[in-house]
């Protein structure tokens, strides 16, 4: 699981978040640290985040590949952190199929209505344990989903599916609200390793080769 945390100013909780994930989950989980200046992201590294990269284009691109985004309430609100976060960053973070996992601090602008206020390593607390349920759903949930070419390379088509329907020469795969639908058959089902492969129809192969084979002389 790819855990991006996102914070700006001086990083003082994105680096506690860092600090206390990599504490809880050692090496079980990749974190990526987002900061929206060099010193974010500094602060965050020397808390134990595996890489990172600051500024508003490190998180437009890696926002969308994360699997859960923390970090405080004000990365979803362009403006937020004195200015820091940007148009463009809130929008990839809101955006992104990630889990968002935020601190509701009051001092980002955003106040949300019956929530108590808590003292700060409280909320931190909070965010580890939303994370550890994320976690744990993830790993009773969904199957990745790989599509074997002519040369027989496995390219990934969609992580974490939760539904696979064949019918008709095609595959369609749901997961997490997006759907894709191939024409393709399965090849493989790896239920312990949590895999599925798919390859195109023989029909589709004989239909071709038989078209080709019209054509000779």
């Amino acid at each position: 699981m790819q855990i991006a945390v996102i914070d700006g100013q001086g990083g003082g909780i994105g680096r506690v978040i860092v600090e206390k994930l990599r504490a809880q989950y050692g090496n079980r989980v990749g974190i990526l640290a987002l900061g929206t200046n060099p010193l974010a992201t500094s602060a965050m590294l020397k808390a134990g985040a595996d890489a990172g990269a600051s500024g508003e284009y490190a998180v437009v691109q890696n926002a969308p590949k994360a699997d859960v985004i923390a970090g405080c309430i004000g990365i979803l609100t362009a403006g937020s952190m004195m200015g820091e976060i940007t148009p463009a960053m809130a929008q990839a973070v809101s955006l992104s199929r990630a889990e968002k996992v935020v601190i509701p601090l009051a001092k980002c602008g955003i106040h949300v209505a019956g929530v108590v206020g808590k003292p700060l390593p409280q909320y931190i607390g909070d965010v580890l344990a939303a994370v550890g349920e994320i976690a744990e759903r993830s790993s009773r949930r969904g199957t990745d989903v790989y599509f074997a070419g002519e040369d027989g390379k496995r390219t990934l088509v969609l992580k974490n599916a939760e539904k696979i329907i064949p019918g008709d020469g095609r595959v369609t795969i749901r997961s997490r609200g997006e759907q894709k639908s191939l024409e393709a058959q399965i090849e493989e089902l790896d239920l312990a390793a949590g895999r599925v492969v798919l390859r195109k129809p023989e029909a589709g192969r004989r239909a071709k080769a038989g078209t080709a084979g019209e054509g000779e002389t």
